[in-house]
């Protein structure tokens, strides 16, 4: 089964291009989603400043429906969005393709990495085409059942590699997680939720492994 990485530009038309490419220094981080009957709801986490004025807009844009604040510290904010216009789902629908989450949006642009066969790849292939979606593959391989990082997304992978390198894995510790946060320049609480995160999927994929 292959594991293919996919690089979409959002057209201009779907809220998401327009919130993210205005505030090119956010990143939104798509939690969960479930498309039903034209309408999407997705828990997106966005980090970065100016989150007052992207609520603010997602609350003016025509599209959305509803926008509920889930969660809020100094640097991350969980929101809850509803929306009638999720063009980027369709695609997905039509072809019989899952969608993996968690996805990163940012400036205009998302990227996915999806599980599934080479034909139903080809099938959203030709779905993009039909819609006139632009997008780039960036990879193709052979999903190995052996755990390792791919699985990871990329902010999981500079994370867990920061504080491998600073020796947070160490025994002891060379390094407290204090001081990996301060050394990305994120929240204690921001590095403790991406390293748990990142942890865990490593080791669920290991357990499965054992288990098959």
């Amino acid at each position: 089964m292959p594991l293919a990485k996919i690089s979409i530009s959002i057209p201009e038309n779907v809220w998401i291009a327009e919130l993210s490419t205005t505030h090119p220094g956010l990143t939104f981080r798509v939690v969960s989603a479930h498309h039903h009957n034209g309408t999407a709801i997705a828990v997106f986490e966005i980090e970065g400043s100016d989150i007052v004025e992207v609520l603010s807009h997602a609350n003016d844009t025509e599209s959305i429906n509803d926008v509920e604040l889930l969660w809020k510290d100094d640097t991350k904010t969980i929101v809850q969005l509803e929306t009638e216009n999720p063009l980027l789902l369709r695609p997905l629908s039509r072809a019989g393709v899952p969608l993996k989450t968690p996805f990163t949006i940012s400036d205009g642009t998302v990227a996915w990495e999806l599980f599934t066969s080479h034909t139903k790849l080809s099938d959203l292939s030709d779905e993009f085409d039909k819609m006139d979606i632009t997008y780039t593959v960036e990879s193709v391989r052979e999903f190995n059942s052996e755990p390792d990082a791919h699985q990871l997304t990329d902010r999981q992978r500079e994370v867990l590699l920061a504080a491998y390198d600073a020796g947070y894995y160490e025994t002891p510790r060379r390094v407290n997680l204090t001081e990996v946060a301060e050394l990305l320049d994120i929240s204690k609480a921001t590095c403790s939720d991406i390293l748990h995160r990142a942890e865990e999927a490593i080791i669920d994929q290991y357990v499965d492994s054992l288990q098959r």
